[in-house]
C-alpha cells in the first residue's frame, strides 16, 4: 500500500499550474478526494491522515515542510485533497503574502486556491471570510468588501464576517458603514471590542 506521504511527493512534482482556469478539482485530487472540510463524514479518517502527513503544525506556521524542505507543497497537497480546508487556505494566503506575491511554479496562486474552494463548496461562508481577510490584508479593499458581503449573504448569522467588514470600513474611512457592520456584529454577540474602539477614534 502506498503511503500518503509518498503520494504527496509523487503528486506535487514541478509541473507548472494552470493559474488561468485554476485546474480541475477531480483530476488534481488524483483519485483520493476531493473531500469537504466541513463534512463530518470526511472530517475523521481522511482529514486525520492528510493532516498527519502534510498539514503539521510546522507547515501551518510556515516553519518548514513535512514531505519537502519548504511548506508550499504540503499546503498544496492538503488543498488538493480538501479544497476548502480553512486553516490551510489561511496558511497558503500568508505564505504567498510573506513571499511578496512571488509564485512558485508548482503551486497555484492564492486567488486560484480560493476560487477552487468556492467552486467546490460555495456555501462555506468561512472560505469567503478568509478570502476577504486575505484581500483586506493585501490592500485590495473593494475586492475584500465583495468577499465579506458574500460571506454574510451565505451565512447572515456569523458575527465574525460583520466584524471584519466593519474593520474594512474603518480602514476605508467610511464611519457610518463601519458602525452599521459593528452593530450587526455585536447584535450577534461578537466578543472583541476593538472595532468599537476604532470607530470611536474616527472623525
Amino acid at each position: 500500500m502506498i503511503s500518503i506521504a509518498a503520494l504527496g511527493l509523487q503528486a506535487s512534482g514541478s509541473v507548472a499550474r494552470d493559474n488561468v482556469n485554476c485546474g480541475n478539482l477531480i483530476e488534481d485530487a488524483a483519485g483520493y478526494g476531493p473531500f469537504d472540510y466541513t463534512d463530518p463524514a470526511h472530517n475523521t479518517v481522511d482529514l486525520t491522515r492528510v493532516e498527519k502527513h502534510h498539514f503539521t503544525s510546522d507547515v501551518r506556521l510556515l516553519i518548514r515542510g513535512s514531505t519537502n524542505e519548504l511548506p508550499h507543497r504540503d499546503l498544496d497537497y492538503t488543498l488538493r485533497k480538501f479544497p476548502n480546508h480553512h486553516l490551510a487556505l489561511d496558511s497558503m494566503a500568508r505564505l504567498q503574502r510573506d513571499d511578496g506575491g512571488k509564485l512558485k511554479a508548482d503551486i497555484y496562486t492564492t486567488d486560484c486556491y480560493f476560487k477552487r474552494a468556492t467552486r467546490f463548496s460555495p456555501s462555506d461562508d468561512i472560505v469567503w471570510l478568509i478570502w476577504g481577510i486575505h484581500l483586506h490584508k493585501s490592500g485590495q479593499f473593494s475586492e475584500a468588501e465583495e468577499k465579506y458581503k458574500t460571506a454574510i449573504r451565505v451565512n447572515p448569522e456569523n458575527s465574525q464576517s460583520y466584524y471584519n467588514l466593519g474593520l474594512l470600513y474603518v480602514d476605508m474611512g467610511q464611519k457610518e458603514k463601519a458602525q452599521a457592520a459593528a452593530d450587526d456584529a455585536y447584535r450577534l454577540r461578537y466578543p472583541q471590542q476593538g472595532l468599537k474602539r476604532r470607530i470611536a477614534r474616527m472623525k
